[in-house]
C-alpha cells in the first residue's frame, strides 16, 4: 500500500478499493455482531427455556410426592446439553427439592427459589418456569445454562465468513482490474495529456480516443474543448497584442496636443498616421462640415502603405444623403462588408471599388455637444469584422480630435484674450483717468499709474487699503452712499470726490462707477476718476469772468448812461455858471444878490464835481498822467486825513523808499486813497479799529492770475488798504462796486465813492482785489504797473506857457453850441472880454458862413457833439480851406479822443465843461497864442 499510496489518480483508486474491502469485512463483521444480538442469544434463551420446559413436563410426579430422588435423576438428563451449567427444582413454598450441578463448575444453585425472570446476564442464560399440575402451580424449574465460546461460534460461522471474504476480496480484485482498465487507464492517460498540456503549452496534443462509452465521449469533447481552447487563445493573443498596440496608441494620443495654433495640422496628421498603425486600417481620413453644414471636406487623408498625407476631397449632403443623415444621428457606423452592407451602398462603386475598401468604421466627431465632423477607418481587402475595443479606441481618437478643436478654440482665445489684456493694459496704462477695481468691503484691488500721476501718491497708497483713506472725510458719505447705490443694482450719475494730493493740494475726480459681475452676481466694483480740477477752476474762472464781464457790462451800461448825464448836466451847469457870473459881474460890488450869486456858484461847483466824479467812474474823463512816487501821495494824502478820522481809529503805514513809481493822476489818487479811508473810518466810527496803509512791489505770476482772473502777469505797485470793522458778506462783495449801492443809512452816502475808485483805478489799467469776511474786516489791493523813472520822463507832457486873460482886441471869434443857453452866456463872456463873437446854434450854417468868408474869423470855439455834425468835422471842414485856422474844442462827456484825429481836425486845445468865465478865457487866450 505504501508503494502505491502516491499522488494520482491510479493509487487513489487503489485506495478507495482497499477501504472498500475493509468496510466490506466491517459490515460482515457487524452483520455477524448484529446477528449475535438478535438472533444468537435469543436462540440460546430459547433453547435453554425449552430445556426448562422439558424438566417441567417430566418433574410433575417427583413434586407431586415431594421424591427428591426421582427429581434429581429426571435432573442429571441435562448433562447431555453442553451448555446447562446447573439447574434445580423447587417446591411450591420455594423451598429446594433437588438440583443440579455440571461437573467443573463452580456453579451454586440457590436455596431459595430465585425471581421468576428470563434473561441472559453476561455468558449466563437464567431460565425460571413454574410447574402446574391441573392448572395448579406446584412448584418450580430453575436452570443456568451459558454462551457458547468464539470456538463454536466459529464452527457455526467461520465456512459462511471464509466464503463472503474471498468473494469480497474476488469482487473487490475484479473491480480494481476493470476499474484501471476502464477508468483510470483513460483517466490516467487524460492527466497526463492535461499535465504535458500545461508544461509545453501546446494545445496541439490530443487524449486517445479508444473508449466507445462515456470515457470516449470525455476524451472526444476533451479534444474539442482543447481545439476550442486553441483558437480562443489565437484570438487572446491577437486581442492581446492588439490591446498593447491600443495601449501604445493611447499613450502616444494622450501627447497629441497643440503648443500653438499653427500645429494643429501637424497633431492631425499625427492622429490619422496612428489610428491606421494602431487599427491596421489602410486609410484614416477626418472630416469637418462646413459653414453651411452641407457638405464635409477632408482636411487630412492618411495612406498606410505609402505613407502620405493629402487632403482636399469634399462629400456633399445632396450626393450622400443617407451618410449625412447617420451624421446627423450621431452613431458609430461599422461596416464590416462594405460592398454588401446597405448603409454605405451610396459610396459604390464610385468610391469602394476605387479604392478597394472592405470595411468601414466611421466615427462622427462632437465638439460644444454639436457635431463638426466625422473620422474614417477603411479597410482595404476583404471583409472585416471591428472588435469592440477598436470601436471604443476609434471613439477615443475622435474625442482626441475633439480635445485639439477645444485646444486650439482656447489658443485663440488666449491669444485674443492676451492680445485685449494686452491692448486693456496699455489702455489702462496710457489713460488718463484713473482706473481703479474695489471689493465689496471697499478695499482698493487695482489701480492704474494714472491715479499716481493724478495725485502723487504711489500705488502701495493704494492697493490694499480701503478706499476711505484717501478721500477726504467730509466727502466719504457720498462715496458711500454711491457705491452701495450701484451694488443694489442702481445707475447714479456721475460724482465728484475730492482727493488729498501728495503735495498737499486737493485734486478733485470726476467719478463713474459700474458693477463688477460675475454669474449675475456683484463681485465688485469698476470705478473711472476723471480729473477735474482743472476744469472746476476753469469753470470758477470763466464763472468769475463771466460775473466780471457781467458787472464790466452793467458798468459800461451805467457809465454810458451817466457820460450821457453828464453831457446834458455840463450843458445846464455851464449856463448856469456863465450866466451867474454874468450876473455878479454886472451887480454893483454891495448888491444884496451877490450873496444868493455866490451861493448859486458854490452849489455849481459841487455839482460841477459831482459830474467830475460820474466821469471818472464811467472812464470818460481822460487822466492827466504823471510820474507819481505812490509813498508820497499816501504821505499827503494823510496830511488831509488825520485832522477828520475819528481819535479812535490807529493809522499804520508801511511806506518803503526806492519803489518804482506809477503813471497816474495825482487828484484822482487823493481821490480813491480818500474814498477808501473814507468808508473804512465810517465802518470803524463806532468802536475804533486800525486802518493800515501800506506800497509794497509786487510780480503777479501766473498761479496768481489762476486765482484772482483780475490781475495779469507783470510788475505792479500794491496800495493796500486794510480795516478791522465789521467787514461784509458775499453778497455785498458782489456789489460793492456798482454805482449808488450802498450799505449806509440814508443821508450818510450817495454810492459812488467804491465805484468812482473802481473807474480810477481801471483808468489806470490797474485792478482792484477786495478780501472781506463778516466780522474779519476788509482789505482793498490795488494794482498799479510799476514803471522806471527813466521809461517815464520821455512820456510826461511837456508844460505850456499859460497866457493871462487879456482882452480880445477885437479878434473875431466864431462861436458854434446847440445849446442856446450855453452859446449865449459864452457870447457875453467873450463879447465883455472885447472879442467879436459870431454865435452859431447850428454847425452846418457855421460852416456855411465860413466857406463865404474864410478869412472872417480867427479862432472856432465848437461843441463837439451837435447834431447833424460833429465838432471835430466841423474843424476838419474849415481847416480844409483855413490851415492855420486854430480850433478849441468844448464838450460837456470829456470822453478819450485820438489825440491824432484831433490833430488832423486842427484842435489845438479842449475845455471840459461845465467851465467857467476864467477858464474858457484863459483857453481861448492859450490857443490864440499857440505855435502852428
Amino acid at each position: 500500500m505504501r508503494r502505491i499510496a502516491v499522488d494520482t489518480l491510479r493509487a487513489r483508486l487503489a485506495q478507495l478499493i482497499v477501504v472498500a474491502v475493509l468496510l466490506a469485512i466491517f459490515v460482515t463483521v457487524s452483520v455477524l455482531a448484529v446477528y449475535e444480538v438478535t438472533t444468537f442469544r435469543p436462540r440460546v434463551l430459547s433453547n435453554a427455556k425449552a430445556q426448562a420446559d422439558l424438566i417441567a413436563e417430566i418433574i410433575v410426579p417427583a413434586l407431586e410426592f415431594n421424591d427428591a430422588g426421582t427429581a434429581r435423576k429426571q435432573l442429571s438428563v441435562l448433562r447431555h446439553e453442553s451448555i446447562v451449567v446447573a439447574a434445580g427444582v423447587y417446591l411450591a413454598d420455594g423451598s429446594l427439592l433437588a438440583d443440579y450441578q455440571k461437573d467443573g463448575t463452580a456453579v451454586v444453585v440457590p436455596v431459595a427459589a430465585p425471581p421468576q425472570q428470563d434473561r441472559i446476564d453476561g455468558q449466563k442464560v437464567l431460565v425460571s418456569v413454574k410447574v402446574k399440575s391441573e392448572g395448579v402451580e406446584i412448584g418450580r424449574v430453575w436452570l443456568q445454562a451459558s454462551l457458547p465460546g468464539w470456538a463454536y461460534r466459529v464452527r457455526q460461522y467461520g465456512p459462511l465468513f471464509v466464503v463472503v471474504a474471498v468473494i469480497v476480496l474476488g469482487l473487490s480484485l475484479f473491480i480494481v482490474w476493470a476499474t484501471r482498465r476502464q477508468i483510470t487507464d483513460p483517466i490516467q492517460s487524460l492527466v497526463e495529456t492535461v499535465r504535458r498540456i500545461s508544461v509545453s503549452q501546446d494545445l496541439a496534443l490530443r487524449v486517445p480516443e479508444k473508449d466507445q462509452g462515456e470515457l470516449g465521449a470525455l476524451a472526444r469533447s476533451f479534444n474539442e474543448m482543447l481545439g476550442a481552447i486553441g483558437q480562443r487563445d489565437q484570438l487572446l493573443r491577437h486581442r492581446d497584442a492588439r490591446l498593447v498596440r491600443h495601449n501604445a496608441g493611447l499613450a502616444q494620443l494622450s501627447r497629441a496636443d497643440l503648443v500653438d495654433e499653427s500645429g494643429f495640422t501637424q497633431a492631425l496628421r499625427g492622429i490619422t498616421s496612428l489610428a491606421a498603425d494602431i487599427q491596421e486600417a489602410e486609410r484614416v481620413s477626418v472630416w469637418f462640415l462646413d459653414e453651411s453644414m452641407e457638405a464635409i471636406q477632408c482636411i487630412d487623408l492618411f495612406v498606410r502603405a505609402s505613407r502620405s498625407h493629402t487632403a482636399g476631397g469634399r462629400l456633399t449632403r445632396a450626393d450622400y444623403p443617407f451618410y449625412f443623415g447617420f451624421l446627423d444621428k450621431g452613431r458609430v457606423l461599422e461596416v464590416c462588408d462594405a460592398s454588401q452592407d446597405e448603409r454605405t451602398r451610396e459610396f459604390a462603386p464610385r468610391y469602394l471599388e476605387q479604392h478597394r475598401v472592405g470595411a468601414m468604421l466611421d466615427v462622427p466627431i462632437l465638439w460644444r455637444g454639436e457635431i463638426v465632423g466625422v473620422l474614417c477607418h477603411e479597410h482595404v481587402g476583404a471583409a472585416r469584422s471591428w472588435h469592440a475595443d477598436e470601436t471604443a479606441l476609434a471613439v477615443a481618437f475622435a474625442e482626441r480630435i475633439a480635445h485639439l478643436l477645444e485646444r486650439r478654440s482656447t489658443l485663440r482665445a488666449d491669444a485674443a484674450l492676451r492680445e485685449s489684456e494686452a491692448r486693456y493694459r496699455d489702455f489702462i496704462a496710457q489713460a488718463q483717468d484713473a482706473i481703479f477695481t474695489l471689493s465689496l468691503d471697499g478695499r482698493i484691488q487695482s489701480v492704474n499709474d494714472a491715479a499716481r500721476r493724478v495725485t502723487g501718491w504711489e500705488l502701495n497708497t493704494w492697493v490694499g487699503h480701503r478706499f476711505q483713506r484717501v478721500l477726504l472725510p467730509e466727502d466719504l458719505a457720498v462715496a458711500e452712499q454711491r457705491f452701495a447705490a450701484v451694488i443694489a443694482g442702481e445707475s447714479p450719475p456721475s460724482f465728484e470726490l475730492r482727493i488729498r494730493a501728495r503735495d498737499g493740494g486737493l485734486v478733485t475726480l470726476e467719478f463713474a462707477v459700474s458693477p463688477q459681475l460675475k454669474e449675475g452676481r456683484v463681485i465688485g466694483l469698476l470705478g473711472i476718476g476723471r480729473d477735474v480740477t482743472e476744469r472746476n477752476r476753469a469753470e470758477e474762472t470763466q464763472t468769475r469772468l463771466e460775473a466780471q464781464l457781467r458787472q464790466a457790462q452793467k458798468m459800461e451800461a451805467i457809465g454810458n448812461l451817466a457820460g450821457g448825464i453828464a453831457h446834458d448836466f455840463n450843458n445846464i451847469l455851464t449856463a448856469i455858471i456863465g450866466h451867474t457870473q454874468l450876473a455878479e459881474m454886472d451887480l454893483p460890488l454891495r448888491h444884496p444878490a451877490r450873496d444868493a450869486l455866490v451861493n448859486t456858484l458854490a452849489a455849481s461847483h459841487r455839482a460841477k464835481e459831482l459830474v467830475n466824479q460820474i466821469l471818472a467812474f464811467s472812464r470818460k474823463q481822460e487822466p492827466k498822467r504823471v510820474l507819481l512816487h505812490l509813498g508820497l501821495v499816501v504821505q499827503e494824502s494823510l496830511k488831509l486825513l488825520r485832522p477828520v478820522l475819528p481819535s479812535s481809529i490807529e493809522i499804520v503805514t508801511r511806506l518803503p523808499e526806492g519803489l518804482p513809481g506809477i503813471m497816474g493822476d495825482a487828484t484822482q489818487m487823493h481821490q480813491v486813497l480818500v474814498n477808501l479811508a473814507t468808508n473804512a473810518a465810517q465802518v470803524m466810527a463806532g468802536q475804533g479799529g486800525r486802518l493800515e496803509l501800506a506800497v509794497e512791489f509786487v510780480v503777479v505770476d501766473q498761479a496768481m492770475v489762476q486765482q484772482r482772473p483780475q490781475l495779469r502777469p507783470g510788475s505792479f505797485l500794491r496800495l493796500l488798504v486794510s480795516d478791522t470793522g465789521s467787514g461784509m458778506d458775499e453778497q455785498t462783495l458782489q456789489r460793492i462796486f456798482e454805482p449808488f449801492f450802498t450799505t449806509k443809512a440814508p443821508g450818510q452816502g450817495t454810492g459812488l465813492g467804491l465805484a468812482v475808485v473802481h473807474g480810477i483805478v481801471q483808468a489806470h489799467e490797474g485792478a482792484i482785489v477786495v478780501y472781506s469776511q463778516p466780522g474779519q474786516g476788509t482789505a482793498f489791493h490795488l494794482y498799479f504797473p510799476a514803471v522806471a523813472v527813466t521809461d517815464t520822463a520821455a512820456r510826461t507832457p511837456p508844460a505850456l506857457p499859460v497866457a493871462a486873460a487879456v482882452a480880445g482886441e477885437g479878434r473875431s471869434i466864431m462861436l458854434v453850441d446847440d445849446d442856446s443857453l450855453v452859446l449865449l452866456a459864452a457870447e457875453k463872456v467873450l463879447r465883455r472880454a472885447g472879442y467879436r463873437v459870431m454865435p452859431f446854434g447850428d454847425p452846418e450854417a457855421a460852416l456855411r458862413a465860413f466857406q463865404t468868408s474864410p478869412t472872417e474869423c480867427d479862432l472856432i470855439v465848437t461843441d463837439l457833439t451837435m447834431p447833424r455834425m460833429l465838432g471835430t468835422k466841423l474843424a476838419a471842414e474849415c481847416r480844409a480851406l483855413r490851415s492855420d485856422l486854430p480850433v478849441l474844442l468844448t464838450t460837456g462827456f470829456g470822453g478819450a479822443l485820438d489825440r491824432a484825429a484831433l490833430d488832423r481836425a486842427g484842435v489845438v486845445a479842449m475845455v471840459q465843461k461845465p467851465f467857467t468865465s476864467e477858464s474858457l478865457l484863459r483857453a481861448v487866450a492859450e490857443a490864440m497864442v499857440r505855435p502852428g
